[in-house]
């Protein structure tokens, strides 16, 4: 059996992490509506307005092993709500890095926040555990593709 460790990446030491993560934080932005690139998140990683997350396999056969890159961002909005949102994740074995979750609840409360919000694909709600509550869909129209409308 495995047991997982999740933390935030010191902004010290982001740059020491940032070959191992990059290929994490750039297979995310695949799936995503491409309004980051990894070095916009690194820049602002660095500037502490994106916060970079964790989850390492503690077992003896693959000490400190990354299961999952998370990288969440604060966003206080005019109605004075603050979110952290959640701007990517990538790992393998989804159920792995579950236990992330209380690690970003804590750092929520941390800093008096209202909510975590994320986006995602539609396969992500079986593994939320009905921690979180589908609020919306997000729709997008391409302005720049579209003819003849």
């Amino acid at each position: 059996m495995y047991n997982y460790n999740s933390f935030r990446i010191p902004i010290n030491s982001i740059p020491d992490y940032w070959s191992e993560i990059v290929p994490y934080i750039s297979q995310a932005l695949k799936y995503s509506a491409r309004e980051w690139t990894p070095i916009e998140i690194l820049k602002l990683a660095l500037d502490d307005k994106i916060q970079i997350w964790l989850t390492v396999e503690a077992s003896k056969e693959n000490p400190n092993k990354i299961v999952c890159v998370t990288t969440t961002m604060i966003l206080t909005f005019k109605s004075g709500k603050k979110i952290l949102h959640i701007l990517t994740m990538s790992g393998s074995g989804l159920k792995k890095f579950l236990s992330q979750d209380q690690i970003l609840y804590n750092f929520a409360i941390e800093k008096g926040l209202d909510a975590i919000r994320s986006e995602g694909r539609k396969g992500w709600d079986r593994f939320t555990n009905n921690k979180y509550k589908q609020i919306y869909h997000v729709y997008e129209r391409k302005i720049n593709l579209e003819k003849g409308d």
